[in-house]
């Protein structure tokens, strides 16, 4: 609200920190940073080289639903809003961050930066039947670890 900047938190695979590093090592990313002071250099860049905004992503995120769609990996097209919900609830399910419920609703809280624990509720109401058929069963039965890397091999550009 009034484009303040809140602080949150999130969790990130080796994989991903990898590909991170490997983007920032490119001449194009070099290049702006010359540019643009550390302290206001966005961590990822659009192929404008400006900074991601809602809308940026909001745009992406519905040209891959899309191609997704048409090579029949999923059946809808899905938002930010929507993998918020997803990433929500896959907070509450993993034993990884907390020993109980009332610990991963408040981890989940600093991840999501909300300042009402009720805020965070609302991002939480998911249906099991319907999150446990999202992603077939080879999928559920996957570590956390073999999903982040069958998730970078599909998402590899080249692919």
């Amino acid at each position: 609200r009034g484009n303040q900047i809140k602080p949150r938190y999130t969790l990130v695979s080796n994989c991903t920190l990898q590909r991170v590093r490997r983007g920032h090592a490119t001449p194009f990313f070099k290049k702006i940073q010359k540019r643009v002071p550390a302290s206001s250099m966005p961590a990822f860049l659009t192929s404008k080289g400006t900074a991601y905004t809602e809308r940026t992503v909001t745009r992406l995120l519905e040209r891959l639903s899309e191609r997704a769609m048409k090579m029949k990996t999923i059946v809808r097209t899905y938002s930010p809003h929507t993998l918020r919900h997803g990433f929500a609830y896959m907070v509450l399910q993993s034993l990884d961050h907390g020993v109980d419920l009332n610990d991963r609703y408040v981890m989940l809280q600093k991840y999501m930066g909300h300042n009402q624990l009720s805020t965070t509720d609302m991002y939480t109401r998911i249906p099991h039947d319907l999150f446990n058929a999202a992603p077939g069963q080879i999928y559920r039965s996957l570590t956390r670890s073999e999903k982040m890397e069958m998730l970078a091999r599909l998402t590899k550009i080249g692919v």
